[in-house]
């Protein structure tokens, strides 16, 4: 059994969760961190350098890209505040620096924050010197993933409903939903089109979403329900784009309304 002198708990809208700890017999003084998906198991902890680690603190975003910070010593004397990233789907990256290092009685109570799309924000009290004189609140602004070579976003199981096949319901009933899988956290654009004679196709919606790694829904609005004249043909185009503007390959499905 490890006891933690010090830890941070974090869970997501959808229930990933992260958790930090520092202190233990497994890790000494060292920070060690774990991720656990929505539904799934912890991962195998991973620790952090070999040096003290403390002033854990945890954070995850909606679309449960993840981030710890730690007041790390790398030196005597010194502390560095330092950060380490968990994109969902994938793993811990390496540490990075939220602020230079600074003599011990430096910095104070770090805290963090993940927005939806992956921001980072860590704000932390700054003191001038040993005689604590108030140097004022210092933040930082960090997106998660930027460390690591980003890959193009691809997206799987492109249907309307819960086949592609499915007819899409008018606007007297509830609006379908396009359902889809990402392998990253990315925004989304889906166009739709009436296929007219002759192979023709005419513009009708273009909807947008900032969406999760994983399985998801974006549904039809009302008014674009309401666009979508009974026993016509559509074809619905998708394309997922990365923070960094990394495209993925574009996937279709024609479906009827009505």
């Amino acid at each position: 059994m490890t006891v933690a002198d010090e830890y941070a708990l974090a869970m997501g809208r959808d229930g990933d969760a992260i958790l930090a700890w520092s202190g233990g017999t497994a890790v000494a003084n060292r920070i060690a961190m774990s991720y656990r998906p929505s539904g799934g198991s912890w991962e195998p902890a991973t620790v952090g350098p070999p040096y003290v680690g403390g002033r854990v603190r945890a954070a995850i975003g909606a679309n449960g890209d993840a981030i710890v910070g730690d007041g790390a010593v790398p030196k005597s004397g010194e502390v560095v505040f330092q950060s380490f990233d968990h994109l969902a789907g994938g793993g811990f990256g390496p540490p990075q620096d939220i602020a230079p290092p600074r003599p011990s009685d430096y910095y104070v109570d770090l805290d963090l924050a993940v927005d939806g799309l992956s921001e980072a924000v860590a704000a932390w009290n700054a003191f001038n010197g040993s005689e604590l004189r108030p140097a004022g609140v210092m933040t930082s602004v960090h997106h998660i993933g930027s460390a690591s070579p980003e890959r193009a976003p691809t997206v799987s199981n492109f249907h309307v409903g819960q086949a592609s096949a499915a007819a899409v319901q008018t606007a007297s009933n509830k609006p379908a939903a396009f359902a889809f899988r990402l392998s990253r956290a990315a925004r989304v654009v889906i166009r739709i089109k009436r296929i007219e004679k002759h192979g023709r196709a005419k513009f009708v919606a273009k909807l947008r979403s900032a969406l999760r790694v994983g399985r998801n829904r974006s549904p039809i609005p009302p008014d674009v329900a309401r666009r979508l004249v009974n026993h016509h043909r559509y074809r619905a185009t998708i394309v997922a784009i990365s923070r960094s503007g990394r495209r993925s390959k574009s996937r279709s499905v024609t479906f009827r309304a009505g």
